[in-house]
């Protein structure tokens, strides 16, 4: 079961792939990484390739409902698929909220969602979406998936620069400059503490299994004082050490 988080964003212009797809890998795929893909709208001819690689994990950034065959496919190759829908930048004031970003960017940090699939455009119109494509290219505007991409590549310390031609490479004439401007002014550092306080939060939940069982209690009892010099050691060492970056 996929699971969904939403934002709505009535009256946007997204684009679309073309109603009959072609086979092979979806438009715009590429591997980002080892273990991250990227890509347009998966459709129906795209699937025999996409079961190739492996996917555990499929991320969607838009919030429509998925095509009834996507999810036939997820399901038939056990694959876990997330919605999270990650608002335009279109406007000064519609800004990506940071819980949004993420978690978006827990799953491409998370090696045991890889292989990982994100990907945004719409996959059919609806009521709120305008259909715009540019007939004379094949080539869709990853505008979302964009910013992801983007934010993971600042966490990963690759130059600015970089960042904006591999933006522009995906996104072609129909690159944003909000876009561009959101992603040099993201803050990879508060991220990085969003992302630790994140994975402590569930950590904290999942302590009352880590509750041993009655039989070995006896054998924690406490045996009096800790010696001032096993006070002094622990206070030294770290508690836990865990970190995404």
């Amino acid at each position: 079961m996929g699971v969904v988080i939403g934002y709505s964003a009535e009256g946007s212009v997204e684009e679309s792939e073309p109603s009959s797809p072609t086979a092979g890998p979806p438009a715009n795929f590429d591997q980002v990484v080892q273990g991250i893909y990227r890509s347009s709208f998966p459709r129906l001819g795209n699937f025999e390739f996409l079961a190739t690689i492996g996917l555990k994990t499929i991320l969607t950034l838009v919030d429509e409902e998925y095509p009834t065959e996507n999810k036939s496919f997820v399901t038939e190759h056990g694959i876990r698929h997330v919605q999270i829908s990650i608002p335009p930048n279109k406007n000064p004031s519609d800004v990506i909220p940071p819980h949004l970003m993420a978690m978006a960017l827990e799953l491409l940090f998370d090696t045991q969602c890889h292989p990982l699939l994100v990907h945004c455009n719409k996959g059919k119109a609806s009521l709120v979406i305008h259909i715009s494509c540019m007939k004379t290219s094949l080539r869709k505007a990853q505008h979302r998936t964009g910013c992801v991409i983007g934010c993971y590549r600042k966490m990963n310390d690759m130059p600015m620069g970089a960042i904006l031609n591999e933006y522009r490479k995906y996104a072609g004439v129909k690159a944003r400059i909000l876009d561009e401007k959101f992603i040099e002014t993201f803050d990879e550092h508060a991220m990085f503490t969003r992302l630790d306080d994140m994975v402590l939060a569930r950590a904290a939940q999942r302590r009352p299994l880590l509750t041993p069982p009655n039989s070995v209690k006896d054998d924690l009892k406490d045996d009096g004082p800790v010696p001032s010099s096993s006070r002094s050691q622990r206070g030294n060492s770290k508690t836990s050490d865990i970190s995404l970056r």
